[in-house]
């Protein structure tokens, strides 16, 4: 087969070598790279939930968690208690932000704190990422919600800018199931 004669015309737009490269890029995306909808985290999470957790190195503790979604699907309240850090619970506070999900989060004993989020698909799950710090030091901070059977594996993980690395540790972790 002469190849000379066989010539396919390639458009030289821009148009076409941006649709090309949307193309390509998308299909090339992770299955987590899609960005998820408060909405369906907040269906998600909703409910009454038991289980343990532990930061790196310590021992578990029993603990309930108490998530509820508001009736516009735009906010979602986290309680944590009995093995919360302090004896007081945790308060996780989601809002809908578009594009982006703002947390507030108070322990009981020290000051509230706020962290902007984008929230993705990951797996079954959910993955909210942003940057921030923790330990004075500048991070990747990952929330990530983990399909566990009828519940869920909450990981906190922490991913040090500072460092030659290219994973992020588990700083603390969370089973969630039931109640």
């Amino acid at each position: 087969m002469n190849i000379s004669s066989k010539t396919t015309t390639i458009s030289n737009s821009s148009d076409f070598l941006r649709l090309f490269i949307i193309s390509l890029a998308l299909a090339w995306q992770p299955a987590w790279a899609g960005k998820a909808s408060f909405s369906q985290f907040c269906e998600a999470l909703n409910g009454h939930w038991q289980g343990d957790g532990a930061q790196r190195g310590q021992t578990p503790k029993e603990l309930s968690l108490d998530a509820i979604c508001s009736k516009d699907k735009r906010q979602l309240l986290l309680s944590v208690s009995e093995g919360a850090r302090h004896p007081l619970s945790e308060t996780w506070w989601f809002r809908d932000q578009d594009p982006s999900v703002g947390l507030w989060y108070f322990d009981g004993v020290t000051e509230e704190r706020f962290q902007s989020f984008t929230l993705y698909h990951q797996g079954g799950g959910f993955s909210l990422l942003g940057e921030g710090r923790s330990g004075g030091r500048p991070a990747l901070i990952q929330l990530l919600f983990e399909a566990d059977n009828d519940g869920w594996l909450w990981r906190q993980n922490l991913h040090y800018l500072d460092e030659d690395s290219d994973s992020y540790q588990t700083y603390r972790a969370i089973s969630l199931q039931p109640r």
